[in-house]
């Protein structure tokens, strides 16, 4: 069982940062609760477009090193921005790092279409940190 958070950019000028709750099944398969903060820039201003959600996300491992793993990364998210309700279908990749203390450090690249939204195609890359409890 893992807490993560991370951050990072997406293309056309916006931020995205989320909060994770991790747990590993069998055959390292990893199943992801999360809740997302994304905050877009457009005409000098932060807050063109902000949106709340939170969402599942399922990540299968593709390549497993010593300390080193590499995911698929698949994912449903839904909640609210100014204008009302918004969902979104994720896919992506997750290179994982463990390190010595039993933490991780991850490199994830998102790629999203998101529904009832002006901006519906986001692609982007986080890095973030995982803690075991």
């Amino acid at each position: 069982k893992y807490l993560g958070l991370a951050g990072g950019y997406s293309l056309a000028n916006a931020l995205d940062f989320m909060l994770t709750f991790e747990k590993e099944s069998q055959y390292y398969i990893s199943h992801e609760l999360f809740a997302e903060f994304y905050d877009s820039r457009r005409y000098g201003s932060w807050k063109y477009l902000q949106e709340y959600r939170g969402g599942y996300a399922a990540k299968f491992p593709l390549a497993r090193g010593k300390n080193t793993m590499l995911r698929l990364r698949t994912g449903l998210a839904i909640g609210a921005d100014q204008d009302g309700f918004t969902g979104g279908v994720q896919v992506g990749f997750e290179l994982t790092r463990t390190l010595y203390s039993g933490a991780a450090i991850f490199l994830s690249q998102k790629n999203e279409y998101c529904l009832w939204t002006p901006r519906p195609w986001r692609n982007g890359l986080m890095v973030g940190f995982r803690f075991p409890f």
